[in-house]
């Protein structure tokens, strides 16, 4: 049995390749919202691109909207791929599910869940999109927004993450 995205792809023998800005094909976007910076690719190698704050004290964690992206090595069922996304966030603690679609994103096959988690004594509210699109060459990707705020600061940062979720854009 899986549990995940990535061990379903595991199980299929796919890997997803990190993508970079350089990378030719399909590249997401979400904006730079005013108060958010971009942080240095270093800080975190594995993503796409990674957003927090700019006024948000540097502590232990920060709000933060992490993007992801990865070419798959081999083409997938994206439906079938998509089944496992939900039981990524199910293994956060005390994960409680709010809100989610399987409605297509921008003609793509996606998968959209939103929801609240503890870990110590930060009680978050989490959105993730992931999105399976394929490239005009036929090469298929993973896209993964996720979008982590304080749960109890959703009148400081929940119009900047329905935001950005709503401006991910997959080009």
């Amino acid at each position: 049995m899986t549990s995940g995205i990535l061990d379903y792809l595991a199980e299929l023998g796919v890997e997803s390749r990190p993508c970079d800005h350089a990378s030719v094909g399909v590249h997401p976007e979400i904006p730079v919202l005013p108060g958010w910076e971009v942080v240095p690719a270093e800080v975190l190698p594995s993503a796409f691109q990674l957003l927090v704050p700019s006024s948000y004290p540097a502590k232990k964690w920060r709000p933060n909207a992490v993007l992801m992206h990865g070419q798959l090595s081999a083409p997938v069922d994206a439906n079938r791929l998509l089944a496992h996304a939900d039981e990524d966030s199910a293994v956060l603690p005390g994960w409680s599910v709010t809100k989610e679609s399987r409605d297509p994103w921008h003609g793509h096959p996606s998968y959209f869940v939103e929801g609240t988690y503890a870990i110590e004594d930060l009680n978050l509210l989490a959105m993730t999109r992931y999105v399976v699109p394929t490239g005009p060459d036929g090469r298929m990707y993973l896209t993964q927004l996720t979008i982590t705020i304080p749960a109890a600061e959703q009148t400081r940062f929940g119009v900047d993450a329905v935001t950005m979720n709503a401006a991910l854009a997959i080009r």
